[in-house]
């Protein structure tokens, strides 16, 4: 087999982009290093000289997914904005991933219910960062309200974001609209943690 020569970090790019599509396609438990190396063109000891197995790669293209859906959520608004508009922000920038980004979504939120051992703890813990970060917006909202309330509005903003996506993309209802009524939904929730005053902006 001819391999064409790449630079390391060109390899490994590569890899990732052709395993992202296959671990999306064919799920974790039905992909094989042989998937990984038939797509890219080169032999098996090539994929393991770069990854030193399956659950590397798999967890190299789920923490790069991570990464982008983490900055869609929290790089798209300044800390100093209103609250609203923060969640506002936050609520775009992950459908807007959703859209731009398919197959890493579909990886992160499709192809993982299959995965087993190591792999299965990291991706457990990654999904957990991002409920963190979520939970750390609302603390800085309100520094003194009840860590556990604060929590249950995380977890149920991560949940109930991916369960809108997904009906968002079968139904195929304008994400606009769908952002619209998710603000709504959840504001009127988290709008309870936030301090009553009149120089408070929503």
């Amino acid at each position: 087999m001819k391999i064409k020569r790449l630079s390391r970090p060109a390899r490994e790019r590569q890899i990732l982009d052709k395993a992202l599509a296959i671990f999306v396609e064919q799920g974790y438990q039905g992909t094989g290093m042989d998937h990984i190396a038939n797509a890219v063109g080169v032999s098996r000891p090539v994929i393991y000289d770069h990854f030193s197995s399956k659950d590397a790669v798999y967890l190299a293209c789920l923490r790069e997914a991570r990464l982008c859906l983490d900055a869609a959520l929290f790089d798209s608004h300044s800390d100093s904005a209103p609250p609203h508009e923060q969640l506002l922000a936050a609520m775009r920038g992950y459908f807007l991933f959703a859209v731009n980004e398919p197959l890493s979504w579909r990886l992160l939120y499709e192809s993982g219910n299959a995965v087993a051992g190591p792999a299965s703890v990291e991706a457990r813990h990654l999904r957990r960062q991002t409920v963190a970060k979520l939970a750390d917006m609302i603390r800085a909202w309100r520094p003194h309200a009840d860590d556990v309330e604060i929590m249950a509005f995380a977890h149920a903003l991560s949940g109930a974001g991916e369960q809108l996506s997904k009906w968002q993309s079968e139904s195929e209802v304008d994400s606009d609209r769908v952002v619209s009524a998710f603000l709504r939904f959840a504001w009127t929730g988290l709008e309870s943690l936030l301090p009553r005053s009149p120089e408070r902006r929503d």
